[in-house]
């Protein structure tokens, strides 16, 4: 017993001394997957790169003929490097650490873009239609890339980011998102640079998901996102109540339709708890997907959302400017661009979603919207034409960006005037005339005093369009494609389909 006792003890004594004087084990130095082998990193000054070490550690990263240290602070080091020039010259980062050194190949300098948004960004290029997969797989193009941020809820603000960068060729090209490609190939062929597409996106997903808390708080407008929020947490323990007695029902006429070979019942399904992580509450985007990727330097942002907040247009009209203004205020870059891409028709899609959409742009500094009147499909909210979308965001970011000289925009409704029985409409951004795309002028509608809107009869005259309706002697007010599936049927000479419009606020 005795010889056990001093055994243990000696063996213990041995470990005691391991753990006092034995070297520290030290974690491997890392660098975000944003900057990971084949990333874009945007070109110009005051450029991020960083990644993840032991508290205190001194970090050094070598970049474009560049050298740059840091010291981790809470387990993340961050540097910084300026003239950065975009070149197709692929180069090399490499971070070095006390314990091991990593290197990133294959880095571009370019210009960099976030795309974000819900299902219509999320339809990627495997989803279009067969020839116009086979048109992309035509045009591999190695400066053209895409990294696709990892689907993540979280109820607390994520710091890091997962995911890799895919070069746009052979099967990679399925992955990508077909607006995103679209808008990066014209931005690659007509500027001559490298881009990096950043893909943040979720299908479904309301524009309060991807704010901040903070600024949904700051808005009195938006308190109804939580009261219908807290309603939903209230409502659930009902809703599961339901659901399982209607399950109970359901297992039962299961077995009996087995039994008698009859057709199966279709099963319930089960209510979403919204105390869960649940991809249409309030942040939980914002907090998974968006904010790990900050402060990444990036040129701007297109945007393809709204079909989630369609039945609430006049609560986004204050939504989206705040869910901007929380973006550039936590990026710290200035007001970058943020181009949107304007709802498509689609049956049972409220036509006010629309026009905020354009009153959001009216209003905030440095964005802009595209038409997509002529590419929708009322049977469809999906349409699979992508092409016109990404290259009319491509239109808007050669024309204010990269300051080409190119037509950026369709017909956007100016003025109207009233002469006897006739409503004369006039247009902003009529660039080689107004051109009807049909045999006839549709879509358009005129009312009186009454606030009755009839059908009417539209003619393009020059540069304006005359509207008028019988029965109608003084017309007060004209709508056009304002419906939930309208046709587009006229366009400016550069073939850019007229925005809707109303002229009353009714």
């Amino acid at each position: 017993m005795n010889q056990f006792i001093k055994s243990s003890f000696s063996t213990l004594g041995v470990g005691i001394f391991i753990l006092l004087f034995a070297p520290k084990l030290v974690a491997a130095v890392s660098v975000s997957p944003l900057f990971g082998n084949h990333a874009i990193i945007q070109s110009g000054d005051n450029i991020p790169v960083w990644g993840t070490a032991d508290e205190g550690e001194k970090v050094t990263v070598r970049f474009a003929n560049q050298e740059a240290t840091a010291v981790a602070i809470e387990g993340r080091w961050e540097v910084r490097f300026n003239g950065l020039k975009a070149t197709i010259s692929p180069c090399e980062l490499t971070v070095v650490g006390s314990s091991n050194t990593v290197i990133s190949t294959d880095i571009l300098i370019g210009e960099v873009w976030l795309c974000s948004g819900q299902s219509n960004m999320v339809f990627n290029l495997g989803k279009v239609t067969p020839a116009d997969q086979e048109e992309a797989r035509s045009h591999p193009l190695l400066q053209l890339r895409n990294f696709n941020v990892k689907q993540a809820v979280s109820p607390l603000a994520l710091k890091t980011v997962d995911g890799v960068w895919l070069i746009a060729e052979g099967n990679n090209l399925m992955g990508f998102t077909a607006v995103g490609y679209y808008f990066g190939r014209s931005i690659v062929e007509t500027q001559h640079v490298a881009v990096g597409l950043i893909s943040s996106y979720w299908g479904g997903s309301p524009a309060e998901a991807w704010t901040s808390d903070k600024a949904l708080k700051s808005q009195p407008a938006l308190e109804a996102i939580f009261v219908t929020h807290a309603k939903r947490i209230a409502d659930f323990p009902k809703q599961m109540e339901n659901y399982l007695k209607s399950k109970a029902t359901y297992d039962e006429k299961l077995a009996e339709a087995k039994s008698a070979g009859n057709p199966l019942p279709t099963e319930p399904k089960a209510p979403r708890d919204p105390q869960s992580i649940f991809p249409n509450s309030p942040s939980l985007l914002y907090n998974g997907m968006l904010h790990p990727l900050i402060p990444v330097a990036m040129r701007g942002v297109i945007w393809y959302q709204g079909e989630a907040n369609h039945q609430r247009s006049l609560e986004y009209q204050t939504l989206l400017p705040t869910m901007i203004a929380d973006w550039r205020s936590d990026w710290g870059r200035g007001e970058f661009p943020f181009f949107m891409v304007q709802i498509a028709p689609f049956k049972g899609t409220n036509p006010l979603i629309r026009e905020a959409q354009m009153k959001v742009c009216e209003k905030i500094k440095n964005t802009d919207l595209v038409c997509t009147l002529d590419v929708g499909e009322a049977e469809d909210i999906h349409p699979k034409n992508k092409r016109p979308v990404g290259e009319r965001l491509a239109l808007l970011a050669r024309s204010k960006v990269y300051i080409e000289k190119v037509i950026s925009s369709g017909p956007r409704f100016a003025k109207l005037k009233v002469s006897d029985n006739v409503a004369t409409l006039s247009f902003n951004f009529t660039d080689g005339g107004l051109v009807a795309t049909d045999a006839e002028l549709k879509g358009f509608s005129v009312a009186g005093d009454n606030k009755t809107f009839v059908p009417a009869i539209a003619v393009i005259k020059g540069n304006k369009v005359e509207v008028s309706a019988a029965g109608i002697l003084k017309p007060v007010a004209v709508r056009y494609a304002w419906e939930s599936a309208p046709e587009s049927s006229f366009s400016n000479g550069a073939g850019l389909p007229a925005f809707p419009f109303r002229t009353d606020d009714w």
